[in-house]
């Protein structure tokens, strides 16, 4: 449900701030993947435009467009999410390390104390002459 309401929320940001300001929809396509991150949003913005049937002159402004608003929006959008992950618990007043020792618990691992740790079993073989094996 939070990816649809990310997703929703960022198109009609992006078509809203297209309209308002007057910007063809290239740019818009490529300022929503770019603040996105999401570079699979930028080849099917890319792949409609070029199918869409525009005329050539259109289009190849349009698609120059498109790469510039990803490349304009791209690094703001990369540390908005970084950002975001780093301070986001702290507004919302979360302990990360209370909830991750939370979740230990309930998965069985209460503490690093208590915690089994079992290598794995490795059988090696040599095989070659001289060792019973291949002769």
């Amino acid at each position: 449900m939070l990816a649809l309401v990310m997703v929703g929320s960022a198109l009609l940001i992006a078509l809203g701030l297209g309209r308002l300001f007057g910007w063809d929809i290239g740019l818009t396509a490529g300022m929503l993947a770019g603040s996105m991150t999401s570079t699979p949003v930028l080849v099917g913005a890319g792949d409609t435009l070029r199918h869409s049937g525009i005329a050539n002159t259109q289009l190849s402004s349009a698609l120059d467009n498109l790469s510039l608003g990803y490349a304009l929006t791209y690094l703001i959008g990369l540390v908005s999410l970084i950002v975001g992950a780093r301070y986001l618990p702290k507004l919302q007043h979360q302990d990360l390390q209370t909830s991750a020792q939370q979740i230990a618990r309930e998965r069985g691992l209460d503490t690093d104390a208590n915690r089994k740790v079992y290598l794995p079993v490795i059988r090696a073989y040599r095989v070659g002459p001289g060792t019973g094996g291949l002769d």
